[in-house]
Order: C-alpha cells, then structure tokens, then sequence
C-alpha cells in the first residue's frame, strides 16, 4: 500500500490530518487533541499567513523571485514570514538567496545545515528546508553560533535559547528542479517542521545531563539508558557510555533495580527531563517516553498484582500485559551509575538488560499464580547464576561480528 502524501497528515502525529486550521487552511491535524498540543507554534503565524502572505500579497521584481520564508530576529517577539528574494543560479547551479532584506546586520548569515525529513515524525518533507544563522569559526570541527539567545524562540520554548543564538532564517529549496523554481514557499506545517528540527538538535546536546556530567568532583564510566524515542529521533544509542560524578553513586535511585542487587551489581538510576522535542506529544498507540527494557529492573513494580488479579480472573491476558507496561511507558531515559563507584559499560549494562528481561519472560511462562511473579523472579537470581548465565552471554558475543573484540575484552573486568 503507498505511503499516504505528507500534505494530508496530521503535523503533531503520524495520523491521517481529517481536519484543517479554519483560518489560516495550511495545516492538518487528526484531531482536537493534536491541535491544542501545536497551538503555541501555530497561532503566532496562523493569521499572518492567510492576511499578509498569500500569493496575491507576494512582491513582483523581474530580476528576483520572491518566495515564502520564516525568520527568527535574534530579538523578535517571535518568528516571522518574509518575502525572501532568490536569483540564480550560482556556479554551482543554486539558487541565491537574498538576505539584504533582512538588514544591514544580517547579512552574514551563512547555511548551517539543511534537512529534508521531520525526525520527529519520521516523514519526508516535499523538499528541503535551509537553515542560515550568524556564525564564529573558533578553528574547531565545529563552527558555533554567534549571537544572543534568539528571543523570537523564547516565545516557542524558552529552552531553545540554551543552543540557538542570533538570527535564524529557514527557506524552501530544491535540487531535483533548474531556476526559478529551485526555491519554494514555506507555510503553516513547515513552522512546525522547523520548530522540531530546532528541538531535535537542541535535545541531542542534552543539556540537562550536565548536572550529573559536568563538574570538578571525581568521575566514574556509567552509562544514559535512552528512552526509544531519544533513540529513534535523536539518534542516540541505547547504552551511551559517558563519564559521571562519581556523586551520584551515593545519591538514591529513582528505579528500584532488585534485579541488578540480586545480581551482585547494585545500580543507581537517576532519571533525566523527558526531551524537548517529544515531550508535549502524544499518539494512541505508542508512548513516546517509552523505555520498556529498564522497567524490567523493578518486577515488584512491573508485576504489580493489585492490576494482574483482575485481568487475569477475567480472562483478558493481553489486557494483563498491556497494563504490564503501563509502568515503561513514562520512564523517559535515565541515567545510571553502580553503586560502588565502579565502571559501567555499556555492554555490562547490555547484559543485565537481557538477563531481567530473561528472568521476567521466564515467570510470565511458568503459569504461577499472579501474585509470585515477581518473587519468583528475584528468587531465581543470584550473583552465581548471574556469572554463569554472563559467560554464555559472553561466548554468544564472541560469535556476534557486529560487536568488537575490544568490547568483549572489556567485560571480563566486572
């Protein structure tokens, strides 16, 4: 069956758009529920698209074409449409695009990057979105953005200005097509397609595990147990290993992990703010802080009975294991640490992953009464068990080609 085309999508989440914004007519939501949760973003364009930026409002020079594009002023009230001016083509066969119109003081803005997929909602935009900013080459690997924090995405999420500085301005273009045509306009749905490429690349630098991370007190290796959508959209790993105050091994754990105590290594979870760029939404079918494998660390909570009774004396199973998972649903990714202040890798942390996992599927097939599931499983764990169960693990890595030598030789030392 053939993709549905993005222009009838919802621009929250990945359903069918049913319904359309009555007044500005450019954006599709699937319901009422999706729009309120845009509505910040949208409404601080909504009525200029449909009164000041429609075709018919749009400038006539013969020596340039005028398209569509949305301007963050480093201290705006908020983003902006502007007629943006394009000539062409260039050596290379682009488009030039214009910024004199934004003023004397932004005309050095430069492309940083350009993107041509929503990594929220993991769908293909028309054609790509160009991103220019001001920037200071520090001769690194890495230019950095010049500027104050750009207050016009204060009005969107005041976390964006932890990253974004100065002026930014995004516009439509396309390579598959010749002059004049090779830029195009951007409307009501691609403010949201910029307003989530600019929280995915702020929540990729995570600012909010500096806390554990960044400081002058003794460190230790753990590792930040990502969510499954830190992993699917923000492109992270699922055991990222990462150096940690040693600290936070004396502090409490916000997930009681009885199955990593019984094991013989006692670990501390600190759980780390849900990420910016999905933390407002939502779908039927799927949490986005969903972090199922972590929540097998916790069978007394996972296999909570007050819920499991019930299901089960009713004959609904499956309604037993979707309440199951309730408890990983809102997990979010965490950050975890041994107690005693050794290293953590994240294959060691793969491990015991796979080992509570294990243990727990092992009850749930046993058929035992509800209400023992969860001792059954601590009671089948035990630093001995764990070794031997660890050094069949170990043997199935060294037949895996995916996995290193260096990563295997690393697990010995636990």
């Amino acid at each position: 069956m053939a993709e549905p085309a993005s222009d009838t999508l919802c621009a929250i989440c990945p359903a069918l758009g049913s319904e359309v914004c009555s007044s500005c007519h450019g954006i599709r939501y699937c319901s009422k529920a999706c729009q309120k949760v845009d509505w910040p973003v949208h409404k601080l364009l909504c009525k200029k698209f449909s009164k000041d930026f429609s075709n018919d409002k749009r400038p006539q020079q013969p020596e340039f074409q005028f398209k569509r594009a949305i301007y963050f002023p480093e201290e705006g009230n908020g983003p902006q449409y502007i007629w943006l001016p394009s000539s062409g083509p260039s050596d290379e066969g682009r488009a030039v695009a214009h910024t004199h119109i934004l003023g004397l003081k932004n005309t050095d803005l430069y492309p940083i990057d350009y993107f041509k997929e929503n990594a929220v909602l993991h769908r293909q935009i028309d054609g790509d979105i160009v991103l220019l900013a001001r920037i200071h080459d520090l001769n690194t690997n890495e230019a950095m953005l010049f500027g104050n924090p750009n207050k016009s995405l204060a009005k969107i999420d005041k976390e964006l200005t932890n990253y974004w500085k100065g002026p930014l301005l995004a516009y439509g273009a396309r390579t598959d097509v010749g002059w004049p045509d090779q830029c195009y306009d951007l409307g009501p749905v691609d403010l949201r397609h910029v307003v989530d490429y600019l929280s995915v690349a702020h929540s990729k630098r995570s600012i909010e595990q500096n806390m554990y991370t960044i400081g002058d007190g003794e460190k230790t290796r753990g590792v930040r147990f990502n969510c499954v959508s830190d992993q699917q959209i923000c492109q992270r790993t699922q055991f990222e290993p990462m150096d940690i105050l040693k600290s936070v091994c004396d502090g409490e754990s916000e997930l009681k992990a009885t199955v990593a105590e019984k094991a013989g290594f006692p670990l501390v979870f600190r759980k780390l703010t849900f990420a910016l760029c999905w933390r407002s939404r939502s779908h039927q079918d799927f949490s986005y802080a969903e972090n199922p494998s972590a929540a097998f660390f916790d069978p007394g909570t996972l296999l909570d009975t007050t819920w499991l009774d019930t299901a089960l004396r009713f004959g609904n199973p499956t309604s037993a294991i979707d309440q199951q998972m309730k408890f990983a649903k809102q997990m979010g990714s965490l950050i975890v640490v041994r107690k005693d202040g050794e290293p953590l890798t994240p294959m060691l942390m793969k491990a015991l992953t796979e080992y509570a996992q294990q243990k727990t599927n092992e009850a749930f097939e046993s058929e035992n009464e509800p209400h023992t599931l969860a001792s059954q499983v601590l009671d089948s764990i035990s630093p001995e068990r764990f070794r031997k169960w660890y050094s069949d693990f170990l043997f199935g890595l060294c037949e895996d080609p995916s996995v290193g030598i260096h990563e295997i030789a690393a697990l010995y030392d636990i």
